[in-house]
């Protein structure tokens, strides 16, 4: 099963043990988009999460390398992918398998 872990270290998880995710940036895209698990993140929105107001000059390239790299990453692991959609990027997981959506839906109910 996956996991994917944005409180504390941010983390994919699945039967073969932890990906590679690569550095902290990129991870921060990766949190970026599970953060709306399932879905559609515009570029725009992504820049903005992972660099603020102010992104450098390459942010889109940069971003976009990110993105491909973390497709990568993942694709190995059953029940995650990175994927490019009208509009954005979306990752597509099931919203249970991101500890930040278990721990709200906990908290709601409580």
């Amino acid at each position: 099963m996956v996991e994917v872990g944005l409180l504390g270290k941010v983390a994919v998880s699945g039967g073969g043990g932890e990906v590679g995710l690569g550095p902290d940036r990129q991870r921060c895209v990766l949190a970026a988009l599970a953060v709306d698990a399932g879905r559609v993140v515009s570029v725009a929105r992504l820049t903005e999460r992972v660099w603020g107001a102010t992104p450098p000059l390459r942010a889109r390239g940069t971003l976009l390398s990110y993105l491909s790299r973390l497709r990568h990453a993942v694709a190995g692991v059953e029940g995650v992918d990175v994927v490019r959609r009208p509009g954005g990027y979306a990752l597509e997981v099931d919203r249970a398998a991101v500890d930040l959506h278990r721990f709200r839906d906990l908290r709601a109910r409580a």
